[in-house]
């Protein structure tokens, strides 16, 4: 009975390490934003290809500012990273203009947030809103 459950939870463990990641990728254009619809989801693999020990596919998402028409842009895709103390360690990619922001993440389909910009003032607000009642 132990050899079984010893078994399979080794087949079940060797399955989550040969499944690829799925990510949605969108590689060009202003609706890779927030067009949902129109992303792709693909299965990251390299085949029979072994990756090199340290690697694994991520999703990556990237905004970046188009070379030619200076506009903000969006790409999603599969991204073989570097791991180093179980967290992805990458250089954002810059071929088709400047990245303004890039994440990769290692869960299925986890490239689909939309842009998250920070305010300060918002913050601020809120802290206040929640500490005024304490102090008062």
């Amino acid at each position: 009975m132990n050899k079984l459950i010893v078994f399979v939870a080794v087949s079940v463990a060797m399955f989550e390490i040969a499944s690829a990641i799925q990510c949605y990728s969108c590689l060009r254009g202003e609706e890779c934003e927030s067009e949902l619809k129109k992303w792709e989801k693909k299965s990251c693999s390299t085949g029979d290809v072994p990756v090199a020990p340290n690697y694994q596919y991520g999703c990556l998402k990237l905004n970046y500012k188009d070379k030619i028409s200076q506009k903000a842009m969006v790409q999603r895709k599969c991204f073989l990273t570097e791991i180093k103390d179980g967290k992805p360690s990458f250089k954002c990619p810059s071929t088709d203009g400047e990245p303004t922001d890039c994440s990769v993440c290692l869960t299925d389909l986890c490239n689909s947030a939309p842009s998250v910009s920070f305010s300060f003032v918002a913050l601020s607000g809120v802290l206040l809103a929640l500490l005024a009642p304490k102090l008062l």
